[in-house]
């Protein structure tokens, strides 16, 4: 009998995992214009029909694509489908008309994730249960909402469109395939992010020079070596330790991460490794108060650098 319960119980814990990832929408990046999803093209699908499902402009639908509005699409055609204001969510909906996005983590940090998406990154922390804000390659990450009309049939004729933002309405129309013109308005809500709402950044002071000395984190030298800690009598203003390092220079932030805690520090570099045996071997010196910040009593520990070239 128990052997029956532990089998129905895993049973339910795959099945739901499986639909739980069959429902997911996975955010892709659009050749660095911003974000993007993949939709599969179902029959007899037309620009307008895949527009007017995910409250995307046509124009802005057939541009991404590099086609026309009246170009045909083929059945099972992998388009993307881009995101904005226009039907990306950055707070959890009140109505059904939404999926949930996910990001599968590659090589941003949590700051270039917040900041593309345009959500606090806190919030982002608070909606994937992050204590920190690291976050690892292949993670996969709560990233918002986008807007979804799971009822939309084929429409013979593009409608004309009222585009409401911010209280004002503009109204656009559009050229129809078949020269006719059908009165039909559809409206599409423009979300505004309430800024005043959000909770306060997370960023330390030494990310922050860090982010900025790096280009957002996508410009950076990578090692991994010994680090050895150097006496240092008190603690670091700002939370930002010192450092000795032969190649960055000085006054360079270096992030430093200790895999074994999995902490993280960030250290300004105030001049090349002294020549003696504390420091033999070692790739990075680091002052001895931010020995407890990444987990360690050791005088030496194995460490992951990073630093603007």
């Amino acid at each position: 009998m128990l052997k029956y319960l532990v089998l129905t119980a895993a049973l339910f814990i795959s099945l739901s995992a499986f639909a739980q990832k069959a429902d997911s929408i996975f955010v892709i990046n659009n050749n660095n214009n911003g974000w993007a999803i993949n939709y599969k093209v179902k029959t007899k699908e037309t620009v307008f029909d895949v527009a007017r499902r995910f409250y995307v402009p046509p124009a802005m639908l057939a541009d991404a694509n590099g086609i026309s509005f009246q170009q045909p699409l083929l059945p099972n055609a992998i388009i993307k489908i881009p995101l904005g204001a226009y039907n990306f969510l950055n707070a959890k909906p009140q109505t059904a008309d939404a999926k949930p996005l996910y990001l599968k983590v590659a090589n941003d940090g949590l700051y270039k994730i917040a900041k593309t998406s345009n959500v606090n990154q806190k919030t982002i922390q608070e909606w994937n249960g992050l204590m920190t804000n690291d976050v690892r390659r292949g993670q996969i990450l709560l990233v918002g909402w986008v807007r979804f009309d799971p009822t939309n049939t084929n429409v013979a004729t593009p409608p004309v469109k009222t585009i409401v933002k911010d209280n004002t309405r503009i109204r656009v129309e559009e050229d129809d395939p078949s020269n006719r013109r059908r009165r039909y308005t559809e409206t599409i809500y423009i979300p505004l992010p309430d800024t005043t709402a959000n909770p306060p950044d997370t960023l330390t002071e030494g990310e922050k020079q860090f982010f900025a000395q790096t280009q957002d984190g996508t410009v950076t030298l990578y090692e991994q070596g010994t680090a050895a800690f150097f006496k240092r009598a008190g603690k670091s203003p700002n939370n930002i330790f010192f450092a000795f390092h032969n190649v960055a220079k000085r006054g360079t932030i270096i992030k430093i991460h200790n895999p074994g805690a999995d902490k993280t520090i960030y250290a300004r570099v105030i001049g090349k490794l002294p020549v003696n045996g504390t420091f033999h071997n070692a790739l990075i010196g680091i002052s001895s108060d931010a020995r407890a910040e990444l987990g360690t009593i050791s005088e030496k520990i194995w460490c992951e650098i990073s630093y603007a070239p």
